[in-house]
């Protein structure tokens, strides 16, 4: 009988790729989630949705019913900890046999954002509460650049407030992948990797790449982090999400993630996807679908 897997998370970037592997592989897979769009996108998947909130104990007792094993993926907000907390204790009572965190990329109790800082307190408690588990950190997603589709199809820009920063940027379809790898296994418990693309790349870099795939002229428009910040805010984006974002910003342009690891050709055993291979995949199609 096959292993049943909870993913929270799931209707995200990363947890989508993941419910299709673990589906593939023949998992049992439970995807939590908070509305029927939601249900319905994870029952076309193959899995199986329960609707269960971070904060609702008994909701959460429910998903982990029979678990054997879980990723935690959590949403970038203020209250992050407190969720991750909750589904840790949850996790517990139910005596679960693995739990994958997906974390944040060098996540310490000095970090430079907010989010780096809570999912550092996060892995403490984690690693305290005595669950069997995996700690992945992945860098700056590729996906972001989802964000700029409309852009790059009307004039050929993009923008972001990394400056010249130069990042070891991963596609999230290798993400879900060693989430896939460490939830199936006990290889690694114990254990905390930092994923990483194969090269650390400016968007400058990245805008030369998408420029020869896409056959026409791509530039980066950097932005200064705090006028990000200010004009998200004039926009209605929470102001904590909008802060975070222009520390990020700040981070990145002084080099804070001008680094690369072998983590995911360790976990997958196949190299990490380049920015390219990406570009083609992912971004190429889009952009000339919106031209059209």
């Amino acid at each position: 009988m096959p292993e049943t897997v909870l993913v929270t998370g799931a209707a995200g970037t990363i947890g989508q790729h993941l419910v299709r592997l673990l589906v593939n592989d023949g998992c049992d897979v439970r995807a939590t989630v908070r509305s029927e769009a939601a249900a319905a996108k994870m029952a076309g998947l193959g899995a199986n949705p329960v609707f269960a909130d971070f904060e609702d104990r008994e909701s959460l007792a429910g998903a982990l019913n029979d678990v054997g094993a879980a990723v935690l993926i959590t949403p970038a907000h203020e209250k992050a900890d407190l969720y991750a907390r909750c589904f840790i204790d949850a996790a517990r009572r139910a005596a679960l046999k693995r739990l994958i965190r997906v974390s944040a990329l060098k996540a310490a109790a000095d970090g430079p954002t907010e989010n780096t800082r809570l999912h550092a307190c996060t892995e403490r408690y984690l690693e305290a509460s005595g669950l069997p588990h995996v700690i992945l950190r992945p860098h700056l997603f590729m996906q972001n650049l989802l964000i700029s589709v409309q852009s790059l199809a009307a004039d050929g820009t993009f923008s972001f407030s990394m400056g010249d920063g130069r990042m070891g940027m991963i596609d999230t379809r290798d993400i879900a992948q060693c989430a896939a790898r460490c939830v199936l296994s006990d290889e690694h418990l114990g254990r905390t990797f930092e994923l990483t693309g194969p090269q650390s790349l400016s968007w400058h870099d990245a805008a030369k790449v998408l420029s020869e795939v896409l056959a026409r002229p791509v530039s980066y428009v950097p932005v200064d982090p705090q006028q990000q910040f200010k004009s998200l805010c004039e926009f209605g984006v929470d102001p904590w999400m909008a802060g975070v974002l222009r520390d990020y910003g700040t981070a990145y342009s002084a080099g804070w993630g001008n680094y690369t690891t072998e983590a995911v050709a360790e976990i997958t055993g196949r190299p990490a996807t380049g920015f390219r291979q990406f570009a083609s995949d992912v971004i190429a199609p889009l952009v000339r679908n919106t031209g059209e």
